[in-house]
């Protein structure tokens, strides 16, 4: 497994089902994210862009659950409904990764363990 970290803002482009630009096309077009791993897959990066702080502690966690989370995807994780889990979709929002949890929930430990 592969993990990659870079100070560089990366970005997708979020589409509906059908293969079309979500709407609003001028928000999701150039879509910024926190960090990308397939699921399952063997490679993530990260991008500290947009979660970077001079607050040493906050910077940590937020990287540290950053990089599991997408790990957890390498791994075959899907996002997690369970607001705690560190597998909890981040849903646009910095403030959903700095109250995460630190660890995978119940279910998403069992998940893994039949993976």
């Amino acid at each position: 497994m592969l993990v990659g970290l870079t100070r560089k803002d990366i970005f997708i482009t979020k589409k509906e089902r059908s293969g079309q630009i979500k709407a609003p096309a001028s928000k999701y077009a150039v879509w910024g994210i926190l960090g990308l791993g397939n699921c399952p897959g063997n490679v993530c990066v990260i991008s500290d862009a947009r979660f970077y702080s001079s607050a040493t502690d906050k910077y940590e966690h937020r990287l540290r659950t950053i990089v599991i989370h997408e790990i957890g995807h390498n791994l075959g994780l899907p996002h997690c409904q369970s607001p705690h889990c560190i597998m909890n979709d981040a849903n646009e929002q910095i403030a959903t990764v700095d109250s995460s949890g630190t660890d995978l929930c119940s279910s998403c430990k069992k998940r893994l363990a039949r993976l």
